[in-house]
């Protein structure tokens, strides 16, 4: 199989910003250093290139550490009984999440570092000595870089409203940065997104594993679509994907657990070894990357530890591979989103929801109780119930004590995937609900239900709650859930309906984030209005 070779660029890309403000002799302008990379040499060929790329997919990886605990806690479908510190907020609200947030500051530094870095590619792949591998390289790459600007602008529109625009690399301080309408944001993403999916490869299987195509950057252009209001578009995109691409829904056990009985389909999406496309499943349109023990292979991506239940936390239960890693019980799944799942919907059954442990730490056992005995707890505990043994989410499930690794290993080392088919599905039920055309809609969200077992549902099933509960059943602990209530506008009403313990403290001013206090106090040149209520 091919892989995405995974190559860390901050310390390039922190020399070269230093570098731009330091003040140099002509002489010293003209020396191209050999033994250390710089723009001047890294930026010359395909391959300097491609290395300056890979370190965008690591951004991206790094999305799902500690910080992918603000996409779920305090959300319609997750809650911490056991919060970090720095996720207290999300219990409390009120005035409790305000502009020196470090959620708040960490997203939006690491999506305008990004884009800074993505201005200078495209900047640099402009120029006419490069050597190209191939004539065809120079477009690939300003495919990819446009692609991963657009997702980083749209990311900073879900998150905060009217945005700051960057669309150049600067080599001096810039302290009058104005925010652009939350439309002009979209309709510049929209730009960036239309280039990719013109220029980005359409053959999958001869791409490297985690590599943009252009149905990645389809998928993201259907959904920025439906923010500008342009359903049909949106719906014709999705559309598009669905049946053109070579991408399908799996509807049937595949993969090394084919034959376990206590699997499903849906589980089978999400087992290592099994989640990207050159693994045979079609269904992930873009998967992150991840290779344990390699190098620059992994992203940190510890929401592993945050989603499972912290069942290491009871005498007789250890920290297993059977288990799936260690976790910590940080996120804990509303009882209202829980209450979604129909009986016959295997997404949320035991196979990918687990709620049932095993006494297996032999050297510890309670008295009365034997090895591999069923756990039996006081569920009146709320430690017990809401931290150590709530119903866990089975897909960052990742062990590695059976390969020689610690028990105190934190990541899910595997590859995780970031877009699937049945979220196209959604998007293209999405805009065609908003289109007015509910009876399609309803055939879109069917095919990922159908294939869940559960029920049918008609056209008068479907609105905008629906089809939010729907992305909940199938894209829990993968989309990132603010997100997605900041872009439908539904964030305040779904946190006050179903998640009792943030409802008494969300505001209406918490449907967006604040901007960072230190992005105001720094622009000292022109003003950065804060988002009303902050």
């Amino acid at each position: 199989m091919k892989k995405l070779q995974n190559i860390s660029l901050k310390v390039i890309f922190t020399v070269m910003l230093i570098g731009a403000f330091s003040s140099c002799s002509e002489d010293e302008l003209n020396e191209v250093p050999k033994d250390t990379l710089a723009v001047e040499n890294l930026y010359v060929s395909t391959d300097g290139f491609l290395a300056a790329l890979n370190d965008m997919y690591h951004v991206i990886r790094r999305e799902y550490n500690f910080y992918y605990a603000a996409q779920l806690t305090g959300t319609d479908v997750g809650w911490t009984n056991f919060p970090h510190p720095d996720a207290q907020k999300f219990i409390d609200y009120a005035d409790a999440l305000n502009s020196e947030d470090v959620f708040s500051r960490e997203f939006y530094g690491r999506a305008y570092g990004a884009i800074a870095q993505l201005n200078l590619i495209i900047q640099e792949a402009e120029k006419e000595d490069v050597e190209w591998d191939s004539p065809e390289d120079k477009t690939k790459v300003l495919a990819e870089a446009r692609f991963f600007r657009a997702y980083q602008h749209n990311k900073m529109a879900s998150l905060y409203g009217d945005a700051v625009i960057v669309e150049e690399y600067y080599t001096a301080p810039k302290f009058d940065f104005v925010r652009s309408s939350k439309l002009e944001v979209l309709n510049s993403v929209k730009e960036d997104l239309i280039f990719a999916a013109a220029n980005l490869p359409c053959e999958v299987a001869s791409l490297p594993s985690g590599r943009l195509s252009c149905w990645a950057a389809k998928h993201l252009l259907s959904e920025v679509y439906i923010g500008l209001g342009e359903y049909d578009l949106a719906a014709s995109t999705a559309n598009d994907i669905v049946n053109n691409s070579p991408h399908k829904l799996m509807k049937t056990r595949f993969g090394p657990e084919v034959d376990n009985p206590k699997g499903d389909v849906f589980r089978d999406l999400f087992r290592e070894g099994n989640i990207d496309y050159n693994d045979g499943n079609l269904e992930t349109i873009w998967v992150m990357e991840q290779q344990y023990q390699e190098p620059g292979g992994t992203g940190g991506m510890w929401a592993r530890r945050q989603i499972q239940a912290f069942s290491s936390n009871f005498l007789g239960v250890t920290v297993a591979d059977s288990t799936g890693g260690r976790g910590v019980g940080r996120i804990t799944p509303t009882q209202a989103f829980l209450d979604l799942y129909e009986p016959n919907d295997i997404r949320g059954q035991e196979s990918n929801f687990k709620r049932t442990w095993y006494y297996n730490d032999i050297d510890n056992l309670p008295p009365g109780v034997n090895y591999g005995d069923k756990v039996v707890y006081d569920e009146t505990d709320p430690w017990l119930k809401n931290t150590v043994f709530y119903p866990s989410c089975t897909k960052w499930d990742f062990g590695v004590i059976g390969r020689g690794g610690s028990w105190t290993h934190i990541d899910a080392d595997k590859d995780f995937p970031k877009y699937r088919l049945s979220e196209t599905y959604l998007l293209l039920a999405e805009a065609q609900h908003l289109a007015g055309n509910n009876e399609e809609a309803k055939n879109a969200l069917n095919e990922v239900r159908l294939r869940a077992g559960a029920s049918a549902i008609t056209a008068g099933d479907v609105d905008m709650d629906f089809i939010l509960d729907e992305r909940a059943r199938e894209l829990y602990a993968e989309e990132d859930r603010r997100l997605t209530l900041y872009r439908t506008g539904m964030f305040v009403d779904r946190v006050k309906a179903m998640n009792p313990q943030a409802a008494p403290g969300v505001q209406p001013k918490h449907a967006l984030f604040p901007i960072p206090q230190s992005v105001i106090d720094t622009n000292v040149d022109a003003e950065i209005a804060q988002n009303p209520g902050y």
